[in-house]
This record gives C-alpha cells, structure tokens and sequence, in this order.
C-alpha cells in the first residue's frame, strides 16, 4: 500500500508534444561550459566534495557517517577517490553503492495518512561523494543556465 501511494504520487502522466514545447527553449551549455562539464574528474574534486558535507547527518545502509571518511581520510582517501572516480567516469557500477533507506518524516504532529509524510532517502556515503562532486560541476554554470523566468531555482 506505502509503495504503490509513493509510486502514484511520483509518476508522471505522461506529457504531449514535448518536443514542441523544447525546440522553443533556447540552448544555454556552450562548447567551454560542455568541456567544463565533461573534464576528467580529479582527486581534489572528491576530497572537496567529502569535506563540503555535514559529518553527523544520519547514515545510510553502509552505517557510515561521512565523518568517518573525513576523519581517516589518509587511511581509506586514495580508495575512497578511485572508487568515485571510476564510477563517475562509467568504469563501476553504480548497483554497488546505490542502496538507499527511505525513511517517512512526519510534514505534522499527528499525521494519519500517507501524504502527511516527506519520503527522504538515506544514502551511502560514497554515492553522497559522487553526487555532491556533480553538483558542485553543476553549480559553476548554474547561473549562466537558469533564465530569470524559472525563480524555483533561484538559491
């Protein structure tokens, strides 16, 4: 019953003629923003990324805050960073560390019912790693992509 009320609330309809909609949205990414974007990763990108992280925030399924890592980073660093980096280059699968808990907070007091709850996801501290060095790539063109127009995103 949980599943199937989060699987409805988070599927899409379906959409018509999409593609008319885009080919009205103009191209922002230019050729230095792409190479920006698709340079090989570096080993200070993921230590940046571990550090930018709050170290007590509730673990996921491999138990580990990211205080840990950043705490014994010159014990696991060197195979914490190959590990990011081959996956984010395609070289790993991402199965490995892409278990996840979901865990329903309450949006009030006393909730009864299913949409009284925020669904959040509990992630292992490696996919945290690599999502958050994406996002700071992300972050560095950001400004430069989002039209005045699409104020949801503005910070």
């Amino acid at each position: 019953m949980t599943s199937a009320f989060y699987e409805n609330l988070y599927t899409s309809e379906g959409s018509i003629g999409i593609e008319e909609v885009l080919s009205h949205i103009p191209r922002r990414v230019d050729a230095a923003m792409n190479a920006r974007l698709n340079a090989r990763y570096s080993r200070d990108e993921v230590k940046e990324a571990l550090l930018q992280m709050f170290p007590t925030k509730a673990s996921g399924p491999d138990g580990f805050p990211a205080h840990i890592f950043q705490r014994h980073w010159d014990l696991c660093g060197e195979e914490v960073t190959c590990m990011v980096i081959r996956l984010l280059e395609g070289d790993d699968s991402p199965e490995d560390i892409n278990n996840t808990f979901i865990v329903l907070i309450p949006k009030i007091a006393s909730p009864k019912i299913l949409g009284q709850f925020r669904p959040i996801s509990l992630c292992n501290v490696i996919y945290k790693i690599a999502s958050k060095v994406l996002a700071n790539r992300l972050k560095i063109i950001l400004p430069d992509v989002i039209s005045e127009e699409q104020s949801a995103f503005v910070p």
